[in-house]
């Protein structure tokens, strides 16, 4: 029914520019309906129509969640009952956040639920939708010990209703914060980057190389235009020599100065605990339009092997393969050693390409690896198999996944088809990542 519904609602895709850089797009702003899917009104309907089948009904309740519809408190109340799944409960929860006063009751009493995700979701909705928000997520962010995608969602929702005192919050609590938390403070100074802001950015860089500081490092670039990479030291000279002169920290317009980065493809890698996820269908081995001497699968490889020897001793990192089936290099992240590196080489290039793409199963692989914090997906076309071949299922599934997580996706579109490439983009805007449209 739901295919139905689909094809009855296709809108016109929006382009999308090639090359763009998608995480100069704070969260946010980035549209959640660029993209076909099913209207609002035939969700709803399909909720309560008990003729429908039963995983229907639960995949319009997702889909309503995603896009942060407002259900009818009995309506969605009456489908408890058929919810048995973690996913399905998520999404239940996060629908009730936007019922009437008549929910709050039943929400409090899930931020004591098992799943953290159904407790972050309680704080999110209590926070945001119900009076006297504001304290109920400064109260959450004041306990510490709380579990990091609780106090990700207090500070995420503080900032939709105020973005001025959730700011107020991250610069007092920046620089003891750390992991998910730390990025989505980040993500809160994203939204109205100043000069203010310049300060605490700096202090952040104590802690040694991390995602973190990666992230500050660049957010700092931006607002001053120096290209100092993560040096606390460089940064902070810097910022004390403007000081004394009382002149805005600002690089001079003659400075000609290239930071040199880690990068795959020309995507910048900012985590240590990374991921490549290669596309490994059967189109990936058509020529190239402009190399006519290399496939797809070739540059993929030699670009590979050219990112390998630079990639810091530091770093953990995993490569998956998706097309019909999903094969990973190693079980988990793996440090990067002369052997492990050897051993990618080898993995990467006896790969054999073949198969559909199974684009979805490949991203949702890396979520599974222990500690991963950055995601780079290369495809050359539409999702094809696997259990979400539908751009909106692919988003909507992402979007659980990854909602308190913070893990960077950053995406190629290597020669995909114009809907291929707007859902790569789309992937990446909506998860801090960087696209590169390769033709």
């Amino acid at each position: 029914m739901l295919v139905s519904l689909l094809l009855s609602s296709l809108c016109a895709l929006q382009s999308t520019p090639s090359n763009t850089w998608a995480n100069l797009l704070p969260r946010h702003a980035v549209p959640r309906r660029s993209f076909p899917m099913p209207k609002e009104s035939e969700l709803l309907l399909l909720l309560t129509d008990r003729k429908a089948e039963m995983n229907e009904r639960l995949e319009a309740l997702r889909a309503l969640a995603y896009l942060d519809v407002k259900v009818d408190y009995l309506s969605l109340t009456a489908m408890k009952r058929n919810i048995h799944s973690d996913d399905a409960l998520i999404s239940y929860v996060r629908c009730l956040a936007r019922c009437s006063e008549e929910a709050r009751a039943p929400m409090k009493k899930y931020l004591t639920h098992r799943l953290p995700a159904v407790r972050a979701e309680a704080v999110y909705g209590l926070s945001k939708y119900f009076e006297g928000g504001r304290d109920v997520a400064r109260s959450f962010l004041s306990q510490p010990k709380l579990h990091p995608w609780q106090r990700v969602a207090a500070i995420r929702a503080l900032a939709e209703i105020d973005l001025s005192a959730a700011q107020v919050e991250v610069m007092r609590r920046m620089n003891s914060e750390s992991g998910e938390v730390a990025l989505e403070f980040l993500q809160v100074l994203r939204r109205d980057l100043s000069d203010d802001h310049i300060p605490v950015l700096i202090d952040l860089l104590r802690q040694g190389r991390s995602r973190v500081t990666a992230e500050a490092a660049a957010m700092l670039q931006h607002i001053t235009g120096y290209k100092i990479g993560n040096d606390y030291r460089s940064w902070h000279v810097a910022y004390l020599q403007h000081k004394a002169f009382e002149t805005p920290m600002r690089a001079p317009e003659t400075s000609d100065l290239e930071l040199k980065t880690v990068a795959y493809m020309g995507i910048p890698i900012f985590s240590d605990n990374i991921c490549f996820v290669l596309d490994s269908s059967s189109s990936m081995t058509e020529r190239m339009y402009e190399l006519r001497r290399m496939t797809r699968a070739m540059k993929v490889i030699e670009e590979f092997d050219k990112m390998l020897p630079i990639l810091p001793s530091s770093a953990k990192f995993n490569v998956v393969f998706f097309e019909s089936v999903i094969r990973e290099m190693y079980e988990q992240l793996t440090a990067v050693t002369s052997d492990s590196k050897e051993y990618a080489s080898v993995f990467v290039t006896h790969n054999d390409f073949s198969g559909g793409t199974d684009l979805y199963g490949g991203i949702a692989r890396a979520f599974d690896l222990q500690g991963i914090e950055e995601v780079i997906v290369l495809s050359d076309g539409d999702p094809s198999v696997g259990d979400y071949t539908e751009p909106w299922q692919i988003m909507v599934e992402l979007d659980r996944l990854n909602r308190w997580r913070n893990i960077r996706i950053s995406s190629i579109s290597f020669s995909a088809p114009r809907a291929a490439e707007s859902l790569m983009y789309m992937i990446s805007a909506y998860n801090a990542g960087h696209f590169r449209d390769i033709d």
